[in-house]
Formats: C-alpha cells, structure tokens, sequence
C-alpha cells in the first residue's frame, strides 16, 4: 500500500523534537496569541512547550502528553485549530494553514503511539518473559498501514469541513447527485490548499482517498481520473457503493416494466399483479436503505 506524502516545511529539528513552529494558544480570558511551540518525545511522555518566539530559550509553559491523551479536529474562526486533550483538560490550539494543522496532528499521534508501543515493551517485559511480540517486518508494516489510515482520515476531514471543497448538486443518469463535486475541482482543492504541490500528486492523493473507501464514485468506476467525474462522501466504508444503487434502480425499472406487461395481459390475475407490486416496493425500500449510506 502506497502513503500519502503532504509537503513539510524544513524543521531542522534534534532528536527528541518531534514539531516545532508557530501556533496561536486560545485563552479563554485573554486574546489568542502566536507562540512558539515545541513538540519533544521524552521517555515516558511528550511535551508541547511554549516559547515566546523561536530565539525564546525559556519555556513559558508546557502540557504534557500522555499515551492516553486525545488530539482531534476543532471548529473555529481565525485559524486552523486543533484540540489536544490531556489529564482531562481541553487546549486549543491554532496552526495558519490547514497543512500545518494535519501535520501537527500527525506529530502528536506518532507519539502517542510510540509511547504505547514503550509501554507494551516494558509491560512485556515485566511479565513471564515470553517473547509475543511481532518480528520487526511485522511492526514496520503495521506502523505504515497505521501512518495511511491517519493521513487519510486527517485530508477526508479537511475536505468535509467549512473550508473543504465545494459540493454541489449535479445532474447524472436521470437523477439529481446532492452534495457531489468533479475529480478535477478535488485536484483544484488539492492544489490550492498545498496538500499537492502537482497535478500527478494530486491523482495519487485522490486514488488513495478512493481506494480507502472515503470517496464513491457516482458512475461506479474505481479509479480517479481527476475530470468531469463525479464523486460523494460515503457516510460508511464498506456498506456500498453508487454502482450498487445503479444497479438496484435499474433492477426496480425491469420489474417495473413486467409489471406493466403482466397488468396489460388479458389473462392476467390480479395475484400476479400485487405480487410483483409487492416486490417493486421492497426494492424501493431496500434502495432507499442503500442511498443513507452515501452522503447525498
């Protein structure tokens, strides 16, 4: 499986520091500010200190991390934010563009998983001794998986958030497609918000979207063109896909047309009739099931 690399900026970062940059740090009492922050791994925890700028050698304040601790997405004007949880406490944090915002994330993610990977070691060890643990082929593969799945989730959210791309309603095999956009408006969004720095990155970032069933392409096909193509958000991975419904709509329109057919035949009964009506009706039913699966 290939990952999804986004543009870094050059961090020159040493060997305990994860991230460092500028982010604003919400107050609930006084006005967010800029700060400097730095994102250290340590033996037992991670910390998130704060400096006034980047020539700053005091550390103003600093949250701890926690292989429990939580960081997610949050919605507010005036930056990128993001909430970081930890002892139960919630900090906001700010980052200038939607990137940065990822790849803070992802920075703290990576740690909080190689603290859980330290503690199952040493937990590990302090049992009978038995050596359970996967060979190192085994970790490198599952770490890399784990990285994808991450990036994804991070670009599937920017996409669906206030300032991801434009959906709109367009008009596709005899039906009105809610909440749709273009392969190449993805690749233009793309571009735009520095996620790709070229078109071909472009295409891969979208595969990569589709195959990880984050995206449902509208006339069932299973690669990303990045043209006039037509794609949705699937609300549930696995559940289906618009070629099913295809499917299912045009299976409704036979039967349909039978129907018609059985009705119009001079010795038909009208057991036959509501019978095939009956049908009709739970494919409709069944259809509709289908179509809340995929965000319209």
């Amino acid at each position: 499986m290939t990952s999804i690399f986004f543009s870094s900026p050059n961090l020159n970062l040493s060997a305990d520091v994860c991230m460092q940059g500028p982010l604003l740090k919400h107050s609930a009492i006084r006005r967010d500010k800029e700060r400097y922050f730095r994102l250290r791994l340590l033996q037992n925890m991670a910390l998130l200190e704060k400096f006034k700028d980047s020539k700053d050698p005091v550390v103003r304040d600093q949250y701890e991390i926690h292989a429990d601790s939580e960081v997610k997405f949050s919605e507010r004007t005036g930056a990128f934010w993001f909430m970081l949880k930890t002892k139960g406490k919630d900090h906001r944090f700010g980052a200038q563009t939607p990137f940065e915002r990822v790849h803070w994330i992802q920075a703290i993610e990576k740690c909080m998983r190689e603290l859980k990977s330290r503690a199952k070691d040493q937990n590990e060890k302090e049992g009978d001794g038995s050596d359970s643990r996967p060979d190192s082929e085994n970790k490198d593969e599952k770490k890399k998986d784990s990285s994808i799945k991450i990036e994804v989730d991070s670009l599937t959210q920017e996409l669906r958030g206030k300032r991801g791309i434009r959906k709109k309603t367009h008009y596709f095999g005899y039906q009105n497609i809610k909440s749709s956009f273009k392969g190449l408006e993805l690749v233009a969004w793309l571009l735009k918000n520095r996620f790709s720095l070229h078109r071909k990155h472009a295409l891969e970032v979208g595969s990569q979207l589709l195959k990880a069933g984050k995206l449902a392409r509208v006339d069932g096909m299973r690669d990303f063109d990045g043209e006039n193509e037509l794609y949705v958000f699937n609300k549930a991975v696995g559940v289906t896909t618009s070629a099913l419904i295809r499917d299912i709509d045009n299976l409704t329109e036979k039967l349909q047309a039978l129907s018609l057919e059985v009705y119009q035949l001079e010795n038909s009964s009208e057991e036959l009739y509501d019978m095939l009506q009956g049908q009709i009706s739970n494919l409709k039913n069944e259809s509709v099931k289908m179509r809340q699966h995929i965000d319209l």
